[in-house]
């Protein structure tokens, strides 16, 4: 098992990090994540201080933390038309949750004819 260092991140929290590379014995994996293709319109990941994160930081938390009543459980993103930006506001909002509130996230890219969400995230063509 490879050691991993902690180090302490910006937001308080500790960060794991992988400082072994994998053993040359290892099978090359085609397909998963890799952090070198991330779509950098993730900008609640790639850059955290910008002006689009702090949107969706207070987007975050007008609906997290409504002045009246209970906090939804689920959340739908939704447009009549493609390319109206879902795709990217729903990936950037459920990052904000992940990393801000430290709450797990479920996020569900429904689109059956043109799957976007793996993508942005780096993975490949995997099933599931």
């Amino acid at each position: 098992m490879p050691v991993q260092n902690r180090e302490p991140s910006p937001a308080g929290r500790e960060l794991v990090v992988d400082v072994h590379p994998p053993a040359a014995s290892a099978p090359a994996v085609r397909s998963g994540f890799d952090s070198a293709r991330v779509d950098r319109t993730l900008v609640a990941l790639t850059n955290p201080h910008s002006t689009e994160a702090e949107q969706f930081k207070i987007l975050r938390t007008n609906i997290l933390y409504p002045v009246s009543g209970q906090p939804p459980r689920s959340i739908l993103i939704t447009s009549a038309a493609p390319g109206e930006g879902k795709s990217f506001a729903a990936a950037n909002l459920a990052i904000s949750i992940a990393m801000n509130i430290n709450r797990y996230v479920l996020l569900i890219d429904a689109d059956m004819r043109r799957p976007d969400l793996h993508r942005r995230f780096g993975l490949g063509e995997v099933p599931g």
